[in-house]
Parts: structure tokens; C-alpha cells; sequence
């Protein structure tokens, strides 16, 4: 009961240092470069196939797919630096949705916005054929750079890496690399301060 009091107390005590707190919406429309990979490189369920063995993958770019990006966050705003958390849903092609918590923090440095991320722990995947499906534990980090044309509009792209625990069991510089996916695309952004 105490432990409460005082979580509301604390609470309540820090919320007028975030006067400009907003609920954001971030809805956007990317093209991922997938790397060329082969079966052989992923997850079995009992550990990667061999990573040493060259012969089952590609370091080759892959094709560019087209993925909806959509972001709901509660975000604390302090003057140039903003820091949020949330849940954001990645659909591939439309079909394939990849849903997980995430916590972001951004800088702007004139007409330009740096934001890091990472997101994961539990990760949904739901597509239209078939039920939710959870995975984990993954970490998604993300680093990306935007271009603002106005407060809403954002052009721009980075980079997303898949971590799975298994990463100890290879090559880590091979894993990192054949795990990161670049994209670039354009964001939307619909901001509303908490009331």
C-alpha cells in the first residue's frame, strides 16, 4: 500500500516538469532493403544452421519492400530533445504485421531530426493468414535521421537491427550484418498535448 502512495505521489510530483507531454502519432510509409539471406541463416528453433558455412547466404542487398509504419507514444518534450514510449506496428507488404513496445529518444539540430530507438523484448507478428503469434526475447534497436518539412511532415531513413539471444552462439560482425535492415521513407506525425 505504501509502495502506491508513494508511486502516485512521485508521479503526480514530477508531472508540471512536462507541461508540453503529448500522445503522438507517427504514421508512415517505408522501403525496407532486406538482405539477401537464405534459410540457411535463421532461427530453427533449436539454434542458426551453421553461420560458418558461406554457402547458404548471400551479403548481397535484397529487394525493397514497401512496409506501413505506425506509432502511438506518450511523449515528454524538452525544448530540442524528445523522449516517448510506446508501441509501434510495422506491416510488411500490408500483410505482415510485427507489433512491439518501444521507447525512442530524438534531437533536432536545425531542419533535422536525429532519433534513436529500442523496441522489442516481446515482439506480436500477425498476418492475414494466420493468428498472433508472440515471439521473444528480441530487441529491435533503431537509429534514423529525418528531415522535417514542417512540424508533421518528415522525409528521411536509418537503419533497424534484429538481436536474438542466439547471437552469442556465431559470428557476431556476421549476425550484425546480415540482421540490419536499412530504410528510407516519410513520416506523418499527429501530436496532441495531454490534457
Amino acid at each position: 500500500m505504501k509502495l502506491k502512495i508513494i508511486t502516485i505521489f512521485l508521479f503526480y510530483s514530477f508531472t508540471p516538469l512536462f507541461a508540453e507531454n503529448q500522445i503522438r502519432w507517427d504514421l508512415g510509409i517505408n522501403a525496407l532493403m532486406i538482405p539477401a539471406l537464405s534459410e540457411d541463416f535463421f532461427y530453427t528453433g533449436g539454434g542458426y544452421i551453421d553461420m560458418d558455412d558461406t554457402s547458404g547466404y548471400s551479403t548481397e542487398s535484397g529487394p525493397l519492400v514497401p512496409t506501413g509504419d505506425i506509432g502511438l507514444f506518450g511523449q515528454f518534450n524538452f525544448g530540442k530533445w524528445r523522449v516517448g514510449v510506446g508501441f509501434r506496428d510495422l506491416s510488411v507488404c500490408f500483410i505482415f504485421n510485427i507489433l512491439y513496445p518501444v521507447a525512442y529518444i530524438e534531437a533536432d539540430a536545425g531542419p533535422v531530426t536525429f532519433n534513436l530507438q529500442v523496441g522489442g523484448g516481446v515482439i506480436g507478428v500477425i498476418s492475414l493468414f494466420a493468428s498472433l503469434y508472440l515471439a521473444g526475447p528480441y530487441m529491435l534497436p533503431e537509429a534514423s535521421v529525418w528531415l522535417r518539412f514542417s512540424n508533421r511532415f518528415r522525409l528521411g531513413g536509418g537503419v533497424l537491427v534484429g538481436i536474438s539471444p542466439e547471437i552469442a552462439n556465431g559470428d557476431v560482425g556476421k549476425y550484425l550484418k546480415n540482421c540490419s535492415i536499412s530504410f528510407f521513407g516519410f513520416k506523418y506525425l499527429i501530436q496532441n498535448t495531454w490534457q
